[in-house]
């Protein structure tokens, strides 16, 4: 049988049977919707740091691509990003527009879609199963998002060391708290759901 991009992977996760009753569609769009809202909710949680803020987004961005596979994640991801450039205020700050995405957090921002994917894609391999390889596997999610990040940032910054300095040290000890917290919550979800 064909599988399209609203069909549940061959690969089960932790959401994979939720609204099984609608159609794969509806179901698909309804779920991204969904993760659009929880972007947007998760990046008014901030720690005000300048030129880059403390938000609670990568660990929202992570943990719903964990819980319902690549295909969703990248679509909700990418559905946030255009409900924030048609003006909607679903960026830091209730902020919206294309400032956001031109600006010195445009890089992270971009880069929350291939972090989704990326979790998505290993949680549809079990590797959400076991903390050591979902540890390992948020680290690579961590990646997608600062890599470009920092990039960006260097544009505006205009110097590598000040682009690491504001733009990747203050995170660090954050994210590798966001990652344990996953590394040990999926884990223990799947070992309930085995029983």
């Amino acid at each position: 049988m064909q599988r399209t991009l609203f069909h549940h992977s061959q690969f089960p996760t932790v959401l994979a049977g939720l609204g099984a009753g609608v159609s794969p569609v509806t179901r698909f769009w309804l779920l991204a919707f969904t993760g659009s809202l929880a972007f947007a909710a998760s990046a008014q949680l901030v720690i005000p740091l300048f030129p880059v803020p403390v938000t609670a987004q990568t660990l929202v961005v992570m943990a719903f691509g964990l819980a319902v596979g690549w295909r969703l994640a990248g679509a909700s991801v990418l559905l946030y990003l255009i409900e924030g450039l048609c003006g909607l205020p679903v960026f830091s700050k209730f902020g919206a527009g294309m400032g956001h995405l031109l600006g010195p957090t445009g890089g992270y921002l971009i880069g929350f879609v291939p972090a989704a994917v990326w979790c998505g894609w290993c949680a549809e391999r079990g590797l959400d199963r076991k903390a050591m390889w979902l540890f390992v596997a948020l680290l690579g999610a961590q990646l997608a998002v600062f890599v470009p990040g920092v990039l960006w940032l260097l544009v505006f910054v205009g110097d590598f060391t000040r682009a690491i300095t504001a733009g990747l040290a203050p995170f660090i000890l954050p994210e590798l708290i966001k990652i344990a917290l996953l590394s040990a919550v999926f884990p223990l979800i799947w070992l309930r759901l085995s029983r």
